[in-house]
């Protein structure tokens, strides 16, 4: 049981260098990622109303997520449980990600914060964020 305690301390130590070089990452606008600890390939769409954020985080139950939106910010987390394996059990391989996880992006738009929803279906996590349709004009005198 000692080999598996090892290979978790050895894991959250990739996850945190993992962490550290995705903070250096510069994404365009409008939307700016900034961690991960557990892969999370994301897509990201618009259309005239809506922001499309879509993740794949299989393995992850409803439950263990969490969606949370401040100052612009939209983040997603939570937590990938290890799986029960018997002492006896001798791991030839290791290559999921286990543990806890952060996503978090930027968004530069006005939207409908209290109208955001989410959707967790065979491991894709589909998250909507209406646009607000209250835009505030400034004209320039001259």
């Amino acid at each position: 049981m000692n080999s598996w305690k090892r290979l978790r301390e050895l894991m959250a130590i990739q996850n945190k260098l993992s962490q550290l070089f995705n903070d250096q990452e510069e994404l365009a606008y409008p939307l700016k990622p900034l961690e991960s600890s557990i892969a999370m390939p994301t897509d990201i769409a618009e259309d005239a109303h809506m922001i499309y954020i879509i993740l794949e985080i299989p393995g992850v139950a409803e439950k263990d997520i969490s969606l949370t939106y401040n100052k612009r910010y939209i983040t997603i987390s939570g937590k990938k449980e290890f799986p029960e394996v018997s002492a006896d059990d001798k791991v030839l391989r290791m290559e999921r990600s286990y543990g806890t996880f952060t996503r978090s992006f930027m968004i530069n738009e006005d939207i409908e914060e209290n109208s955001i929803s989410a959707t967790l279906k065979e491991g894709v996590l589909v998250i909507e964020v209406p646009k607000s349709s209250h835009k505030t004009e400034i004209k320039i005198e001259a």
